[in-house]
């Protein structure tokens, strides 16, 4: 009773401004919330909200497709508010996609790979493999993409991406030689 008290006296103007930034951000008022974050963040240094404010700034970057200024407020949270992060997940992943999405596969395949090993039971563990197996293929690794996307497509049937990753793994198939394989996936 005496922390909430405590809270709520001291970061009680911190709070609501964490949380209209929230829902500029729910919003999909990417580009007017990036100014709020960041006036927060410099409101709030050091503080036990930081890594979550730093958080919802780099996803309003990474949404706006600016994967640079993204990648350093996901690094930065690594680096020194891991702690105070209730996203250290979704920082790992979209970290790794931010390099994905800026063509640095070396350091994707890395990050996804870690992903994976870190966080096996974790919903976004789902695209991890997707975009491993995408980012392997583009690094002509085809022989470790075709392995990625058919443990992909045993793993996650469901998934929204099942048919593209079920096309990639045929086209690999088809192009490395291993026809059966590409057949039997186009009659899938």
């Amino acid at each position: 009773h005496f922390s909430l008290t405590y809270l709520s006296q001291h970061y009680r103007d911190g709070w609501i401004a964490y949380r209209k930034c929230l829902k500029l951000y729910l919003q999909k008022n990417y580009n007017e919330a990036i100014p709020q974050w960041k006036k927060l963040y410099l409101q709030y240094p050091e503080h036990f909200m930081t890594g979550n404010i730093l958080f919802w700034l780099a996803m309003c970057y990474y949404r706006i497709e600016h994967y640079s200024s993204a990648l350093e407020y996901f690094e930065k949270i690594l680096q020194k508010f891991s702690c105070h992060t209730s996203h250290i997940a979704q920082v790992y992943y979209r970290r790794a996609l931010c390099h994905y999405y800026q063509k640095n596969m070396q350091v994707a395949i890395a990050s996804l790979t870690e992903f994976i090993q870190d966080f096996p039971d974790h919903d976004l563990c789902q695209g991890s493999y997707f975009f491993l197996a995408q980012a392997l293929e583009q690094e002509a690794q085809r022989r470790l993409a075709m392995q990625t996307y058919e443990e992909f497509l045993q793993r996650f049937p469901s998934h929204a991406r099942a048919k593209e990753a079920l096309l990639s793994v045929a086209k690999i198939s088809m192009e490395s030689g291993y026809f059966q394989k590409a057949r039997q996936y186009h009659r899938t």
